[in-house]
């Protein structure tokens, strides 16, 4: 099963968007997620998929597979040399920049990002 992790502010984003799946899996809301149960959660996953952040980071040290999707950050500060990762990102003029918030509006390092790429990721990584 799917496991969607909100984390703060992401609880109306991940609701909806499983409102969209077939199987929407399991949802557990921000409000229901402390550092105890993360870490649990995070090594009993099959795999990880997630942007740079700090669950990330947990996975990779408890050894659970992870595809990491890179916008505004550098994929360089984030290298953990995880056997088991995979980094996902593309290449754009105005990027890497470092910023939470777009200083042009467009975010095109994430918006252009094709969803493919990930689920190809995530299947590569799987497969082995």
């Amino acid at each position: 099963d799917l496991v969607m992790l909100a984390g703060p502010g992401e609880d109306e984003l991940t609701h909806d968007i499983a409102k969209q799946m077939k199987n929407p899996g399991i949802r557990l809301p921000s409000s229901e997620v402390d550092l105890v149960m993360l870490k649990s959660v995070l090594a009993h996953l099959h795999m990880l998929i997630s942007n740079d952040t700090g669950p990330r980071h947990m996975a990779t040290a408890l050894g659970t597979p992870c595809v990491t999707i890179f916008g505004p950050t550098h994929v360089k500060w984030g290298e953990n040399e995880h056997s088991e990762g995979l980094d996902v990102s593309i290449a754009v003029d105005c990027g890497p920049c470092m910023k939470r918030e777009c200083p042009l509006g467009h975010h095109r390092c994430m918006t252009d990002l094709e969803p493919t790429r990930i689920i190809d990721a995530a299947t590569s990584l799987f497969e082995r």
